[in-house]
């Protein structure tokens, strides 16, 4: 009776161990992810890793992202420019258009992007991981960025408060347009007027200082 109790006992602990080892053995590897790992992917800007880049295909690579943001913006602006002339019309009888005038009138419409970002002057790039940011300026204040700022024709426009900054936040087609009475500045003290617009994701910000 003794060898059958024992017997039992035996038993009863060999199966528990081997369920122990079973749910060990189906327990999902833990993923580890280095540091370094980290950095890599904290570096990629569009699936391009920016630290092996030169500085100078830093500015190129940047050069072809204005390519597509003017474009991104004529076809937005331009988009807009024809509904708001087609409900005008659509107000009031006019003659039709000389063809050669509705031409010149057209390239005129989609060529606000490139007009837009004509105005300012480049001063660089910086950034910071994989986000980057392009800096413009020109001559003006909070008033010059708020008629930029109504340029882009934003929707879903919010006001900004609750700071020592006021402006006004929206989206513009593909990006969010900020403008802001200030900044910060460098030294602590208040900064320039801005305006930023940001890609989706907030990896790239072009950011417009008045002066």
């Amino acid at each position: 009776m003794k060898l059958f109790v024992l017997f039992l006992s035996a038993a009863a602990v060999l199966a528990v161990s081997s369920a122990t080892a079973i749910q060990t053995t189906t327990e999902e590897p833990v993923e580890v992810t280095t540091l370094s790992q980290q950095n890599v992917e904290s570096s990629k800007f569009d699936g391009i890793d920016l630290d092996l880049l030169t500085q100078d295909e830093l500015e190129a690579l940047m050069e072809a992202e204005d390519e597509k943001f003017t474009g991104e913006l004529d076809i937005y602006l331009g988009a807009n420019a024809i509904n708001k002339r087609s409900r005008d019309d659509s107000k009031v009888a006019r003659p039709k258009r000389w063809v050669p005038l509705a031409i010149a009138g057209g390239r005129i419409a989609f060529a606000a992007g490139r007009a837009f970002l004509s105005r300012y002057a480049r001063n660089g790039i910086t950034r910071s991981g994989a986000r980057i940011t392009k800096h413009y300026s020109r001559p003006g204040n909070y008033f010059t960025g708020l008629r930029e700022f109504k340029k882009l024709n934003p929707t879903g426009v919010k006001r900004i408060g609750g700071s020592k900054f006021n402006g006004w936040t929206g989206t513009s087609g593909n990006y969010r347009v900020t403008v802001r009475s200030g900044s910060k500045g460098t030294t602590g003290a208040n900064g320039s007027p801005t305006l930023s617009i940001s890609s989706k994701g907030g990896d790239l910000v072009r950011k417009f200082r008045f002066d």
